[in-house]
């Protein structure tokens, strides 16, 4: 059990957890010490409860990234080594799933980031697990935690946007292939090169759904008939506005609502045209995320700077921007999700000296307006906040 002198944040031990009661406005965070602390401290994983009452719940091999937290938040998955590892938190045990979970492919197929595997719903039990072969064909499997495979939901040659000689078509983000399960546990969305489809748990497809754009990927639920999708829109893909400025695809992604019911997708952000403003990389519009809180709206985009997004908030006809918090400039702000009646946001902080930096959670209104720190606020170079997760369903 760690305490200040460590470089962790006031917490009650594991066994005052309530295991039960976590669900919906919990957080689990997985949280570092800042360098001052001792290089060889671990990071640990803390569980924050709706009235902002912080537990420890584990400390966590340092470095390990987690790929998801099951719904009744008792476990978390992550790649470890090579392997996909379940961690009861409860119970202090691990699962390391077989390497059985490659079928047969060779190990030219690849499974080395986030968002690539995530446990089945409502119940978690199970996992689905992307594979993909360099870029260029991809799989999407349902395992039990033994390794076998109890459903083939995809497996196809991956397709580019645009010509195989334009490198841009390669990058994260254009050949994705995302799913969201929905909380019945019998359907599954997906989006590949394709388009956007609504299958069986067994791979069965069930409709085409409508793909109002190319280079979809989803993000989470928008309501219990729809998804968010970010999907790029064709007339910019053609447009020499398209990898302007030499990073990424460069822009013209907007948001979508997409119903399962097959019906035309509800546009959510602006239209995006090419022309000297909007093509320009600090006019990019690069969508990847929303939230809706009672009519007001909160939206996440990718810049082609150093921090790498941006964050407004929608209020009827205000619109505010994240600005940082205490002097500290805003710097990759990670939209994480409702909490309450106000949002989450995850955001990297400085010192005000340009020397440390560290992650810090904070609990916001609808407007952006921070309300106060979930985590300390206290500078400590690479330390705070690593990664948080909450209960619901996400691609990140």
């Amino acid at each position: 059990m760690p305490g200040a002198e460590d470089g962790f944040p006031a917490a009650l031990p594991p066994d005052r957890i309530p295991w039960g009661d976590i669900g919906e406005g919990w957080l689990l965070v997985r949280y570092g010490p800042p360098h001052a602390a001792g290089v060889e401290n671990r990071h640990g994983l803390l569980l924050i409860g709706p009235t902002d009452t912080t537990y420890f719940a584990a400390w966590w091999p340092t470095g390990e990234r987690i790929l998801d937290w099951s719904p009744d938040g008792g476990r978390v998955l992550s790649y470890r080594e090579g392997a996909l590892v379940v961690t009861d938190l409860r119970e202090g045990t691990t699962v390391v799933v077989p390497d059985g979970l490659y079928g047969g492919v060779s190990h030219q197929w690849e499974l080395p980031w986030a968002r690539w595997a995530r446990f089945t719903r409502p119940t978690g039990r199970d996992l689905v697990v992307r594979l993909v072969e360099w870029n260029q064909r991809a799989r999407l499997e349902g395992l039990h935690t033994d390794g076998t495979r109890f459903a083939q939901l995809v497996d196809l040659d991956l397709v580019p946007l645009v010509p195989d000689d334009n490198w841009q078509t390669l990058g994260r983000g254009i050949n994705d292939l995302t799913w969201l399960y929905a909380e019945s546990g019998t359907e599954v969305v997906v989006t590949t090169t394709q388009g956007i489809s609504l299958l069986a748990n067994t791979g069965a497809l069930i409709r085409h759904l409508d793909t109002p754009g190319i280079g979809c990927f989803l993000s989470r639920w928008w309501d219990q008939g729809s998804v968010l999708a970010a999907c790029y829109e064709p007339d910019w893909v053609t447009s020499p506005c398209w990898g302007r400025g030499g990073i990424g695809p460069g822009g013209g992604r907007i948001l979508w609502a997409v119903p399962l019911n097959g019906s035309p997708a509800t546009r959510l952000t602006e239209v995006v045209t090419c022309d000297p403003e909007t093509g320009s990389p600090e006019h990019w519009a690069a969508y990847t995320d929303a939230v809706r809180v009672d009519g007001a709206l909160a939206l996440e985009s990718e810049t082609c700077c150093e921090c790498g997004s941006l964050l407004h908030f929608f209020a009827g006809d205000t619109v505010t921007a994240w600005d940082g918090y205490q002097g500290s400039p805003p710097c990759a702000p990670d939209l994480i999700g409702r909490r309450g009646d106000g949002l989450v946001v995850l955001d990297t902080m400085f010192d005000g000296e340009g020397q440390g930096f560290f992650g810090t959670v904070f609990q916001t209104g609808t407007d952006g307006t921070v309300l106060y720190p979930l985590t300390p606020f206290s500078p400590g170079d690479y330390g705070g906040v690593l990664q948080v997760l909450t209960t619901e369903q996400t691609v990140r």
